[in-house]
């Protein structure tokens, strides 16, 4: 005897689906801090009447390579002094010259295994492969966490609750 009484419906709180209490916000409200930030981005876009884009920003790279054809106006004709930080010694050696001892053995040893696992399936080995044949999709399913009853157990539990008020006894599975 297991010591817990079958009930059929039973909503307790030992059983029941927390995932129902949970209300997932799918759009949240954005912070005050990135709204501020978004209304004076605005705000400076329409005054100098630009977008601004991403991708027009330069990278550090891009800053050595034109610094002979054009002047940034935050800096001086000497550089941008202001910006550097003292140097300090790192405590170890870095920029060493490595030697190259070729592929290690246990690497080869992977790519040849790799390959005759792929002769022995008839498939091609493919890491972070998006294609359909290995899409994840469950992703793709909207999960009800409240589905409705079948007919055929409303019917029962109907049938149920008529049998148990016309006997005047409550059907408990432990009796059976």
């Amino acid at each position: 005897m297991i010591g817990e009484k079958f009930m059929i419906g039973h909503t307790g709180d030992k059983w029941k689906n927390k995932a129902k209490d949970t209300d997932y916000d799918f759009n949240p409200a954005l912070d005050g801090d990135v709204i501020s930030t978004i209304k004076n981005l605005g705000d400076a876009e329409k005054s100098v009447g630009h977008k601004w884009n991403i991708m027009d920003v330069q990278l550090d790279s891009d800053v050595k390579a034109d610094a002979e054809t054009e002047s940034d106006p935050i800096c001086s004709s000497a550089g941008c002094t202001q910006y550097k930080h003292k140097k300090k010694e790192l405590g170890y050696k870095i920029n060493y010259p490595v030697p190259n001892f070729g592929v290690d053995n246990d690497i080869i040893d992977d790519f040849a295994s790799i390959k005759q696992a792929e002769g022995m399936v008839g498939e091609k080995f493919m890491i972070g492969h998006t294609g359909d044949k290995y899409k994840n999709k469950a992703k793709d399913t909207d999960y009800n966490f409240n589905p409705a009853l079948d007919g055929e157990v409303i019917s029962t539990l109907k049938n149920l609750g008529d049998a148990e008020k016309s006997v005047g006894h409550k059907w408990n599975i432990m009796d059976v």
